[in-house]
């Protein structure tokens, strides 16, 4: 019986911690001034990002890098720069040929 009451009590623990901190803490993560400044400088972003996919100076801004090339990857932007970014970006952080890169946008980007 004490067994049973102190599981139920560290699930009702864990819950309300998850329910209290986890929406905080992926704020932080998806609201990060880094990340958004390497959005605006795809360029810059491009050139960091490859650099630390062979050697990682500082883990923090190489982790940003990385989720703002993944950002770009995934952008809605159908315009044709639009997808040349998205074209280089995928080819950066994805694993796919060519073929199936391009594949990806042009159903991504179909109805413009």
């Amino acid at each position: 019986m004490l067994f049973k009451v102190s599981v139920f009590f560290a699930l009702i623990v864990t819950v309300v911690a998850g329910v209290t901190l986890l929406p905080g803490f992926l704020n932080t993560i998806t609201n990060n001034d880094q990340i958004k400044t390497m959005v605006r400088q795809p360029d810059e972003t491009f050139r960091y990002f490859s650099l630390c996919k062979h050697d990682v100076q500082d883990v923090d801004r190489c982790y940003n890098a990385y989720s703002a090339a993944v950002e770009i990857a995934e952008s809605k932007d159908c315009s044709p720069e639009g997808i040349a970014l998205k074209r280089k970006f995928k080819g950066l952080v994805e694993h796919g040929s060519a073929s199936v890169i391009d594949g990806e946008i042009k159903k991504e980007c179909a109805s413009y």
